[in-house]
C-alpha cells in the first residue's frame, strides 16, 4: 500500500488571503495540503478555503478562540486559495500541518450530498460521485448555528451528534465509506464532498475512543497501528482541546467549537498527545494514514534476512 498522506513540520501560513503558493513546502505531485486553521481571538471571525480555480464560496464563521483542521485541494502548481476577512494579525490563522499524494482526490467543486438532514442518521449514497475501490471521504461541513451534526460509516454504531455554533466550526470530517461507498449524515447543515481517498488509509467502522483519562494536562494518547503515519481524531467537547506529535510543539489549547474533526502526525512510535479541558470532552480514533514498511531482504548467499 503506497503511502498517501504526508505529516510536515509545521509551517506558519499566518494570516494568509488571496492565492497561497505552497509550492516551496509540497512536492510538485502534491494533491492536496492538510490546514490547521485557528481564530486567537475571542470573538466570531469568517473564512473559506477552496482548490485554486474552484467556484466555491462558502464563506463561514468561526467562534472565538477555536481551531479546526481542513484537507483541500491544490491545483498543478501547488496552490490553494483563501478567503480570510479578518486577514490580520490575532485573528484567523493558518498553519500548514501536511500533504496528500495520488490515493487522496480532491473535486474542483464540492458537490454538495446531503443538506438539513434533520435529527436522524441518514444513509447517503455516494457511488455516483466516487470510486468503487473508495475506502474514505473527506467532508466539508457547514453547519448551522444551534443544530446537531455528525458522520460516520454506514452501519456504523457511532452517536457523536454535538451541535454546532457557527458554521465553520468544523471545515473538513474524514471518514471511512462501506463497500458500496455509503456514509451516514446527521443534522441540520450541509455536507460537501471534497474529495476521496482510495489507498493508504485505514478506516473503523466503529472509532476507536482514544480520550485522554485526566483534564488539563497532556497525555500520551494509546498508539496508532504500526506504519501509522497520522490520526484521524473526532473531537467532541464543549472545551478547549489540542492534539500533537508526541515530542513535538502544541499546536495552541483552542476551543473545540463542539465537533471538529483533527489530522495528526505520531512519532515513529506512533504515539500522539492530547489534552482536554472538561471531563465531558472526547476524543474518537476514526482511522490512520499509513506508510509502506521497508520490505524484508534475504541475502542469498547466507540465506539470512
Amino acid at each position: 500500500m503506497p503511502q498517501t498522506i504526508f505529516p510536515i513540520t509545521t509551517v506558519g501560513l499566518g494570516q494568509a488571503a488571496g492565492l497561497v503558493d505552497l509550492s516551496p513546502y509540497l512536492p510538485s505531485d502534491a494533491t492536496g495540503a492538510i490546514l490547521l486553521v485557528y481564530n486567537n481571538s475571542a470573538g466570531v471571525r469568517a473564512y473559506m478555503i477552496r482548490m485554486n480555480g474552484s467556484a466555491d464560496n462558502r464563506v463561514g464563521d468561526m467562534s472565538g478562540s477555536c481551531q479546526c483542521w481542513a484537507m483541500i485541494g491544490c491545483d498543478a502548481n501547488q496552490r490553494i486559495f483563501i478567503s480570510n476577512p479578518s486577514a490580520f494579525p490575532s485573528k484567523i490563522g493558518f498553519g500548514l500541518v501536511g500533504y496528500t499524494k495520488a490515493g487522496v482526490t480532491f473535486n474542483t467543486n464540492a458537490p454538495l450530498i446531503s443538506g438539513g438532514v434533520g435529527a436522524v442518521w441518514t444513509m447517503q449514497d455516494l457511488s455516483a460521485l466516487i470510486p468503487s475501490n473508495a475506502i474514505g471521504v473527506i467532508i466539508e461541513i457547514f453547519g448551522i448555528a444551534g443544530n446537531a451534526l455528525g458522520v460516520r460509516q454506514n452501519g456504523s454504531g457511532d452517536n457523536r451528534v454535538s451541535v454546532t455554533s457557527n458554521e465553520h466550526n468544523t471545515f473538513s470530517c474524514i471518514v471511512g465509506c462501506d463497500a458500496l461507498q455509503r456514509i451516514e449524515i446527521y443534522g441540520g447543515g450541509w455536507f460537501f464532498l471534497t474529495g476521496y481517498i482510495t489507498e493508504g488509509a485505514t478506516f473503523y467502522l466503529n472509532a476507536v475512543n482514544i480520550t485522554p483519562v485526566g483534564v488539563g494536562a497532556y497525555e500520551v494518547l494509546p498508539p496508532l497501528p504500526q506504519y501509522s503515519v497520522m490520526g484521524f481524531v473526532e473531537v467532541n467537547s464543549t472545551g478547549r482541546y489540542a492534539l500533537l506529535k508526541n515530542g513535538g510543539v502544541a499546536p495552541g489549547y483552542r476551543n473545540a467549537g463542539l465537533h471538529p474533526w483533527a489530522v495528526v502526525e505520531c512519532d515513529e512510535n506512533w504515539l500522539m498527545q492530547g489534552i482536554r479541558e472538561l471531563i465531558g470532552g472526547s476524543f474518537f480514533l476514526t482511522g490512520y494514514g499509513t506508510y509502506m514498511p521497508p520490505t524484508v531482504q534475504t541475502d542469498p548467499a547466507t540465506e539470512i534476512t
